[in-house]
């Protein structure tokens, strides 16, 4: 079949739709191939040659429909969304290294140069204290005046004021979504979501139209790992997500930074724990920023001159109610979170129409029904891995797991991750809200 294909990222968007997110056989790809055209333009046989290459992508790469991959092509044109492949000079090589890499990224604004500054995630709670409001705020403005970059997931908390303090500190930030590009998450950052693209960029991996899900999430968190230098840790409880992040950047050799809180308070429960398994103690951004003048130059006179004391503007509070989510509207987040970004003029050119998602057969609400039913009988399914085959037991075991309960010394977060991943495509398990999971009939 001859196809004429006048733009090379159509072949990098046909990859990346074929083989999925968090998928390593793109690595294992790229070792054979130079590009995504050369994958495209491969047949089976040369496919099932390639040591590691998982037999069912193998097949899935043979269909070389290029229709949905040409229509959301159109859709990032025609809005100004940037398409990075993992072989462009400017992607960045921090994540490059990371077990998974996007072999495609989306970007919408301006992406800083990663890999010339110190880049620092920076985590926390979506249910903060007044202390880690303010703690998020002097550590993200203190990088800011550092001339550091912030990454984090526009997520609501910790992560967000500390990428408001970042634009409001003449700094640059970086959100990772788990969403489509155009599907802004929670819905009611469109606002920060405008400021976070003024002021350096947004990204994703996911294609547009991918709504939020809660498996998407952790997948996104070794992104937000594998651009930093280093992750900090504001507030959280024992059981949260953002230790999954802080997990990934241990595996990635990240350095790793807590915010040491009340030990009476619930969410000081994993920045403790951290600093206890060895993760550095910090009350500045300086204290981070310290430790990578080596690797830096610049960073010297920014030790010199710049002010780590950032002090909370007065009128904080309000823009962050007016930017961040308050409580009173988290009720409004199921009717958002289905329009896409598009419609609020998030978009300021084109007027390509959203891609559409295929909608599951299941809604939330079957969903939670479904899983309050009694155990369904263990399958026994064929060709799993080592890793996948534990995942599975695991779930099926359980009637609702967390993502977090499934983490283990024998595994790392990042084959845990692509485990859930596959085992979901495989239709045996389904993801349910707050990042849990739960077998299928």
């Amino acid at each position: 079949m001859t196809v004429c294909i006048v733009d090379d990222y159509i072949y990098w968007l046909w990859l990346s739709l074929t083989g999925g997110v968090a998928n390593n056989n793109y690595a294992i790809l790229l070792e054979h191939f130079k590009d995504a055209k050369e994958i495209y333009e491969a047949e089976l046989d040369e496919y099932e040659k390639i040591d590691g290459l998982e037999c069912k992508l193998a097949k899935k790469l043979c269909n070389k429909d290029v229709s949905e991959a040409e229509e959301i092509y159109d859709f990032c044109t025609a809005h100004n969304v940037r398409l990075l492949h993992c072989l462009e000079p400017d992607y960045p090589v921090k994540l490059k290294w990371i077990y998974a890499y996007p072999v495609l990224l989306y970007v919408y604004g301006e992406l800083p140069n990663l890999n010339e500054v110190l880049t620092v995630g920076v985590v926390g709670t979506r249910d903060f204290t007044d202390y880690g409001r303010v703690a998020a705020y002097k550590i993200g403005g203190g990088l800011a005046r550092a001339k550091s970059v912030v990454i984090s997931g526009m997520a609501y908390g910790n992560d967000s004021i500390a990428q408001l303090a970042a634009i409001k500190n003449g700094g640059k930030t970086v959100a990772v979504m788990g969403t489509g590009i155009d599907r802004i998450y929670p819905p009611e950052h469109r606002e920060l979501a405008k400021l976070i693209a003024k002021n350096g960029a947004i990204v994703t991996e996911f294609a547009p139209g991918t709504p939020p899900k809660g498996k998407n999430f952790p997948i996104r968190n070794r992104i937000i790992s594998g651009l930093s230098d280093a992750v900090a840790l504001i507030e959280c409880r024992a059981r949260s997500g953002a230790l999954i992040t802080t997990k990934f950047a241990t595996e990635q050799s990240r350095g790793v930074y807590a915010v040491p809180g009340d030990i009476t308070s619930p969410t000081s429960e994993g920045p403790i724990s951290l600093i206890k398994d060895g993760a550095k103690p910090i009350t500045t951004a300086e204290d981070i920023v310290e430790d990578f003048v080596c690797q830096y130059s610049y960073l010297n006179s920014v030790i010199n001159n710049a002010n780590f004391d950032v002090s909370i503007p007065r009128t904080v509070n309000t823009e962050a109610e007016s930017l961040l989510i308050s409580q009173k509207n988290k009720m409004k987040r199921k009717s958002l979170s289905s329009q896409s970004f598009l419609s609020s003029g998030f978009f300021s050119k084109g007027k390509a129409e959203p891609v559409k998602v295929k909608k599951t057969q299941s809604t939330d609400k079957k969903i939670m029904k479904d899983n309050n039913k009694a155990k369904p009988e263990k399958p026994k399914p064929d060709g799993l891995s080592e890793v996948e085959s534990y995942v599975f037991e695991k779930v099926y075991d359980n009637k609702n797991i967390n993502a977090e309960d499934l983490m283990c010394e024998k595994y790392t977060a990042s084959q845990i991750m692509s485990a859930l991943t596959k085992l979901e495509i495989l239709e045996l398990i389904r993801a349910l809200p707050g990042d849990c999971y739960a077998p299928i009939e």
